[in-house]
């Protein structure tokens, strides 16, 4: 996976500053500065109006689906962070279609409404902002957005199923825990064979990272680089 590095922007005003040798007795230099502050102002306005004309997205994993049995799984770049999405929430997707080839051959025995087995088909880029998009750290093309493969999207997407469950008791290491809307998928590796969670709702910590119900729901989950950072994009407002 491409690696995009965190870095910081900064907008730099420089002003020209006269001055004299002599004593000042005609009050021409308080003048001068007078005119340099407002020029110092005028700059300042100018770069925040171009601030706001550009958005930073946050790089995270998509995931929808429902009770059809069908689903779509992605990497996109969100307005804001995945747990708090702004305005134009989700302004760049690139996805693949998750097919439904059934009821899952593996019974989800986790209380869930349902289980399917799935397979990854055919995808695109989706969204509003696909066009404007750079990188922070270079001002280049989201080069990362626009071309994700097939073979990539399958090693961040191993799972060959999914399943969903509206509510379940969790047995933590001293308490049980109440979860609503949890996403599972199956994990084929033997090391971790079975129905991993996703995503879920965990009402009592406050935490609603599903959005929807049983028949049609919605994920969003943070990625980050292969040094475990953020990767933010800008996009033009």
């Amino acid at each position: 996976m491409t690696t995009f590095r965190l870095a910081l922007l900064s907008l730099l005003a420089t002003g020209c500053f006269s001055g004299t040798t002599s004593t000042d007795t005609s009050g021409t230099d308080d003048t001068a500065d007078t005119n340099d502050t407002q020029d110092t102002q005028d700059t300042e306005t100018g770069d925040t109006q171009q601030e706001a004309d550009t958005g930073t997205a946050q790089v995270v994993f998509h995931l929808t689906g429902g009770s059809d049995g069908n689903a779509r799984f992605g990497i996109g770049a969100v307005e804001g962070t995945w747990d708090d999405p702004g305005e134009h929430g989700i302004v760049c997707d690139a996805y693949y279609e998750l097919t439904s080839t059934g009821n899952s051959a593996t019974p989800c025995t986790n209380g869930c409404d349902y289980a399917f087995d799935a397979e990854l088909s055919g995808g695109a880029n989706d969204g509003d902002y696909c066009q404007t998009l750079t990188q922070q750290s270079t001002g280049e093309p989201a080069t990362f957005l626009a071309e994700v493969t097939y073979a990539q999207m399958y090693e961040y997407f191993p799972h060959p199923g999914f399943a969903f469950a509206s509510n379940i008791a969790y047995p933590g290491s001293s308490q049980t825990y109440d979860l609503e809307n949890v996403v599972y998928f199956w994990n084929p590796d033997p090391k971790n064979l079975g129905w991993g969670m996703w995503g879920y709702n965990f009402p009592a910590n406050g935490t609603y990272p599903v959005s929807g119900d049983a028949s049609s729901w919605e994920v969003l989950a943070g990625a980050a680089d292969s040094y475990g950072d953020t990767i933010y994009y800008y996009f033009a407002l």
